[in-house]
């Protein structure tokens, strides 16, 4: 039986083939750690379309609200999308690929684990192959799926624990050139319209409205911009941050991410 929120055999081969592979990945845990990097050093994290939207002040439908225009907008302009729009994506894609993987609704929360009033919720992706559940977010965009169990998670680059705290789950991570964070896993199974309610929510609150992000995630690397500098952290951990201006910007995502040109020097100046 299709599933309802899965995309054509035909945009599926598509989005397989930029990734560079030929064949379906294996419905496993093989499988799936092998498609979920592929995602990360192709499809990026971004708010490049909605930050174009968003100064335009228009009410359609947010950008990447249906899985099959996310994929076909990421590979006509080489922009991604923020956590709604990239995890339905990716949750669609592995639904259609046969994955037991469900939509989630977490919390971004500061090490100090103390919450912002009104703090925005964060759409996430849950795999579970029945022996537990996993993590594959396209926004913390690790090197692996993220098992719910307490560990420590020990790499320079990809590093951070788990732990639980009355009863939820939370994954620490560190975005690039920002502190440590968690993500506090609240829901793991939540129907198409709770998701597409919260990111239509986040229209005029997101945090990413106000300038230009974006990251890839390579084996050895995480590459990005973020609040006008210019990002990368190497496999030891080591961060290399330098302010970019904004035509200058323009020309990195255009050589360095795949923005597509026209994309590009569509986005308006930054509001840092």
């Amino acid at each position: 039986m299709q599933h309802p929120n899965s995309i054509s055999p035909l945009l599926i081969e598509q989005v397989l083939e930029k990734f560079g592979l030929h064949e379906r990945p294996s419905i496993d845990y093989t499988g799936l750690t092998l498609l979920y990097q592929k995602w990360c050093q192709h499809i990026p994290f971004d708010n490049i379309l909605k930050r174009v939207q968003a100064c335009t002040r228009n009410s359609e439908p947010l950008p990447g609200s249906q899985p099959a225009d996310f994929f076909n907008t990421w590979m006509a302009t080489g922009a991604g999308g923020t956590c709604w729009a990239g995890n339905g994506g990716l949750c669609a894609l592995l639904q259609s690929l046969g994955f037991p993987a469900k939509l989630g609704i977490s919390m971004m929360v500061p090490s100090s684990l103390v919450i912002e009033a009104h703090a925005p919720k964060h759409g996430t992706v849950i795999v579970n192959f029945g022996d537990g559940p996993l993590v594959v977010d396209a926004t913390i965009m690790h090197d692996q799926p993220i098992r719910l169990q307490i560990e420590e998670r020990f790499s320079p680059l990809w590093g951070g624990r788990n732990q639980q705290i009355n009863e939820l789950w939370y994954l620490q991570w560190k975005p690039l050139i920002r502190p440590a964070v968690y993500c506090r896993i609240e829901q793991f199974d939540v129907s198409l319209s709770t998701f597409a309610a919260w990111h239509e929510h986040s229209r005029k609150l997101s945090r990413f409205n106000q300038g230009v992000i974006i990251r890839l995630a390579h084996p050895d690397r995480i590459e990005g911009i973020v609040r006008g500098h210019r990002a990368t952290r190497q496999i030891d951990g080591t961060e290399i941050s330098t302010p970019i201006q904004f035509d200058m910007l323009r020309q990195s995502l255009i050589e360095d991410f795949g923005i597509k040109e026209e994309v590009a020097f569509s986005l308006p100046d930054d509001e840092f």
